[in-house]
């Protein structure tokens, strides 16, 4: 991808998983990556970090689902204390979080023990 300077890449985690075993060089794999997706499955905060520190910066984690499409993403510029979460909701994507205890969730408030996560979107 380096050689022909490639400036999008989506990714599953197994994928970018592989690419981290590779040898450390100290410089980034992909330095002219724009954007490099990231969905298909979970990856973890430490993983998304090497991710962004030795593949590239631009990394975009997206949660979806068939039926729907992205739901929500994690943004490059996200800050550190968020990266624990999915994201926050993709354009024209509304969610909706439910507890253990099925009381619904306010927006922007933590969930605990998240029972289901309601979304709905133009794809849908």
């Amino acid at each position: 991808m380096s050689a022909h300077a490639v400036t999008y890449a989506f990714l599953v985690p197994t994928q970018m998983r592989k690419l981290l075993a590779l040898p450390n060089t100290g410089s980034l794999l992909f330095p002219s990556l724009r954007v490099l997706v990231s969905s298909g499955t979970f990856l973890h905060p430490g993983e998304r970090a090497e991710i962004r520190r030795r593949l590239s910066p631009n990394l975009f984690d997206m949660h979806s689902s068939t039926e729907s499409g992205g739901i929500t993403a994690l943004h490059p510029g996200d800050p550190d204390e968020k990266q624990a979460s999915v994201g926050r909701p993709n354009t024209n994507v509304s969610v909706q979080v439910v507890d253990a205890t099925d009381t619904m969730r306010p927006a922007g408030k933590s969930a605990g023990s998240t029972k289901t996560v309601f979304s709905i979107s133009p794809a849908a």
